[in-house]
């Protein structure tokens, strides 16, 4: 059995996100990109969270020894501001151009992904995993497969996809703990 993470998150029966057993309301930020002042300006303003598009490649505390310790260092700093982080894993199945195909020695997607999220399940700045960013209906089977890689890695943290397109919401509810819809466009 995998030991209680630091910061674990989960959904109650009541929908709340707990974190560490209390209620955490996330107020945050999409973001593509980020630097260590971002973090310090956005927890002065009120924010708690935020979901880095780029998470696997954030550098906010300079390199370390190799990409892992790189991870570590930068939810370093968003536990140094009070902050969480929503891990983007949004590239991380077969046939998306930004996969993280090798790390720390291991090779090919799925291990990669596995390899990573148990590396990191346990810091307490994150707060849960990113796996879709306005999929087609058809990548469904994809997310589903990497929902089950991610939660078996880290039972302790929510999944979270999205989409932009109200009609697939069904589709995209079954794929992640928490299913979101941003619609476009915004007219008024």
């Amino acid at each position: 059995s995998t030991p209680v993470a630091d910061g674990a998150a989960r959904i109650d029966e009541a929908n709340r996100l707990l974190v560490d057993g209390s209620p955490f309301m996330p107020i945050g930020m999409f973001s593509g990109g980020l630097k260590p002042e971002d973090l310090e300006r956005l927890s002065e303003a009120g924010f708690n969270t935020m979901l880095l598009y780029g998470s696997t490649g954030m550098e906010l505390d300079g390199k370390g020894a190799n990409r892992l310790e790189t991870l570590k260092k930068s939810l370093d700093v968003f536990q140094k501001h009070g902050m969480k982080l929503i891990f983007s894993l949004k590239d991380q199945y077969p046939g998306k151009k930004h996969a993280l195909q090798k790390l720390a020695g291991v090779e090919g997607i799925d291990n990669v992904t596995t390899a990573l999220v148990s590396e990191l399940r346990n810091h307490p700045a994150l707060l849960a995993w990113y796996l879709s960013d306005e999929d087609t209906r058809g990548e469904v089977p994809k997310l589903l497969r990497l929902r089950r890689l991610v939660s078996q890695a880290d039972p302790w943290h929510p999944t979270y996809v999205l989409t932009f397109r109200t009609e697939d919401f069904p589709y995209y509810a079954i794929a992640g703990d928490v299913a979101g819809v941003d619609n476009y466009p915004i007219v008024n």
